[in-house]
């Protein structure tokens, strides 16, 4: 669903990093749920010199929301190479 997507990081005053939407796909629930500048990634924290913490933004967050659901999942992210990252789930 999310293939396609392209998200630039982006960091603010207080040196947090997060992921706002560059470039949509075809997608119809992508298209209904994101828009282009929204923020899908709402924090990005390094662990060690190629490990991260990503915190991402559910797809359709108000509605999941709505539902008393959690809006935000984390992964783990690890640098592999010049050019790679590998995500996985935390624990």
């Amino acid at each position: 669903m999310l293939k396609g997507i392209e998200i630039e990081k982006s960091e603010n005053e207080k040196g947090q990093f997060t992921g706002v939407v560059t470039k949509l796909n075809d997608n119809k629930y992508v298209q209904m749920f994101i828009e282009k500048d929204n923020k899908l990634v709402s924090g990005i924290k390094r662990c060690s010199n190629f490990e991260f913490v990503i915190s991402d933004i559910k797809t359709a967050a108000l509605l999941i929301s709505a539902f008393g659901q959690s809006t935000v999942m984390e992964f783990k992210a690890t640098l592999k190479g010049k050019d790679k990252i590998l995500l996985g789930k935390i624990g």
